[in-house]
């Protein structure tokens, strides 16, 4: 029979400890908001001013996105959205720079190729996440602008590479043009 506390509760055996679990919360995510990202009109003079372009005015576009951006229409968007760029802001693109993943990647591969512009593919040099990160570190680095095509449901929840790269050439002051994709499950 265990022996009473002096103020009269059981007192428990000295080998044991009662341990109770912490409440799990959700984590705390913050929501990303666009109007974190510079826009990139207000960016795009200042870089190409600035001498951000390479010599001879091409420019290097990055053009990543969503895994899921990968059919036909979704072409077609992305095709829309990188001559408009060019034609409003005079750009020659000299390069496409890519990820060499599925989706946006690729098809940013295939519009280089329909328009006879030469390909960087950053694949990454090796597998998991840390290598995924670095390998959109030099895409941030190795651009001039940025046209990404994230999952809505990835940037809402301040999640994925490709807002890792938009960041990532945000800080870099590199003009940035973000079109969120909704998917149908």
């Amino acid at each position: 029979m265990p022996s009473k506390h002096p103020q009269g509760k059981p007192r428990s055996h000295p080998y044991t400890t009662t341990t109770t679990k912490p409440k799990r919360h959700p984590p705390k995510t913050r929501k990303h908001k666009l109007e974190d990202i510079h826009t990139w009109d207000s960016r795009i003079g200042n870089h190409i001013s600035g001498g951000g372009v390479v010599a001879g005015g091409e420019f290097r576009l990055a053009i990543i996105g969503s895994r899921r951006f990968a059919s036909f229409e979704h072409y077609k968007v992305l095709k829309g959205h990188a001559n408009k760029i060019a034609k409003n802001h005079g750009l020659v693109y000299g390069t496409i720079v890519s990820g060499g993943a599925k989706g946006a990647d690729t098809l940013a591969m295939q519009y280089a190729d329909e328009h006879n512009i030469t390909k960087d593919t950053k694949e990454p040099k090796g597998w998991g996440n840390g290598f995924l990160f670095a390998r959109n570190t030099d895409i941030a680095k190795e651009s001039d602008g940025v046209l990404a095509f994230p999952d809505r449901e990835a940037l809402d929840n301040n999640q994925g590479g490709t807002l890792d790269t938009i960041t990532k050439a945000n800080a870099l002051g590199k003009p940035v043009y973000v079109v969120p994709v909704e998917f149908e499950d």
